[in-house]
């Protein structure tokens, strides 16, 4: 017999005796919570035998659902991990499990980078030089330069609200 189905049976034999839980722990140098789940445990089964576990398949994070919300997630990388539980009926933290195991996405902050394509800094090179050369050959005249700005109709940029999900390091994100 298993040494911890006799200390179970002992437990039992004691608790029907009508020594209390504290006691019992105190008495055989065990944890309260082990009286405890022994008593449960024969409550609800009428043994001290221990339950056999067995493995089970996910209820809400099936096969189906995972590639659903890969699917939703390559449309719309901004989704949130709330707003896609609400659409599949599930705790947010049943959503953000499935995105982080199951898929191997993180949630990444967007980042403000100033993009220059290839021919954009070629262009950008031609101009410098037409307008070094231009300055060159003009002596004893001055040429002023102010800075200009380019303002765009857009949501405001916040770093904290203006999330996506993406695998792989921020480096490989475009």
């Amino acid at each position: 017999m298993d040494p911890a189905e006799e200390v179970r049976k002992l437990i039992i034999k004691k608790l029907r005796a009508g020594v209390r839980p504290a006691h019992i722990a105190r008495d055989l140098g065990i944890n309260r919570a082990r009286v405890y789940r022994t008593k449960t445990l024969f409550e609800a089964t009428g043994d001290v035998k221990r339950r056999i576990r067995r493995n089970f398949e996910p209820q809400k994070r099936t096969r189906n659902v995972v590639q659903a919300v890969r699917a939703r997630i390559r449309r719309n990388p901004r989704r949130t991990a709330r707003g896609l539980a609400r659409d599949f009926n599930m705790s947010a933290m049943t959503m953000s499990k499935l995105i982080k195991t199951d898929l191997g996405l993180k949630n990444r902050a967007v980042t403000r980078r100033h993009f220059i394509s290839p021919l954009q800094k070629q262009k950008r090179v031609e101009r410098s030089r037409k307008l070094l050369n231009f300055i060159k050959h003009r002596p004893g005249t001055v040429t002023v330069f102010s800075d200009e700005k380019l303002f765009y109709v857009d949501a405001v940029f916040n770093r904290r609200c203006d999330r996506f999900l993406a695998s792989g390091s921020i480096g490989d994100v475009p």
